[in-house]
């Protein structure tokens, strides 16, 4: 009998990866190779161009108003990293859900010693959030919201068109992490996230 592997963890590592992402990096490798904005012969405008057009591509999947607020980090660990530290100071509050990753819970218990709060809104057993659990978590100092758009352990999908229309209402920013669905459910972010 034959046994076929079955690869389940995809969202932490991409194995196998697709042709397409082998071959792109061999392809810049040895046929690019350049710093963008560092050099003004042709191959250094060749990766500018491929640069362009990622952003347009990334910018279209996240449906982003605009391709210059693409930016480009590591991985979404370092965006999250990135966007909390940069947003959060001292006096500030941020609403999380209870499923939240590691990704986004160390700098928030971080950025708690700095003087950040935070309110962790409670899930239920099957790991579903009812949004208007969030609007006793709001208080003055509210900055923004953090959700997962999917849990990276029970693969529950949360309520994030709904997140997003409760951020906007009140003001606060939506700061979606969306390690698990990027690509697979991208049509689903909508005009809410931040």
């Amino acid at each position: 009998m034959k046994t076929e592997k079955i690869y389940l963890d995809n969202a932490a590592t991409s194995f196998p990866k697709p042709e397409e992402v082998p071959k792109a990096v061999y392809d810049y490798m040895t046929k690019l190779g350049s710093n963008v904005n560092r050099g003004g012969y042709a191959t250094a405008y060749d990766t500018e161009t491929v640069v362009f057009e990622c952003r347009e591509l990334i910018g279209a999947l996240f449906h982003a108003p605009d391709y210059k607020n693409v930016v480009f980090t590591r991985n979404i660990t370092e965006s999250l990293n990135v966007v909390l530290k940069g947003l959060l100071h001292s006096g500030d509050h941020v609403i999380v859900s209870s499923m939240e990753h590691n990704a986004v819970m160390r700098p928030i218990r971080q950025l708690e010693k700095k003087g950040v709060s935070f309110t962790r809104v409670q899930c239920e057993s099957d790991g579903s959030l009812k949004p208007e659990k969030l609007l006793s978590c709001i208080r003055p100092e509210t900055k923004a919201v953090v959700m997962t758009h999917a849990s990276n352990v029970f693969g529950t999908m949360l309520p994030i068109q709904e997140v997003g229309a409760f951020c906007k209402e009140n003001g606060l920013v939506f700061i979606l992490d969306s390690a698990q669905t990027a690509g697979v459910f991208s049509d689903r972010y909508g005009e809410n996230a931040d």
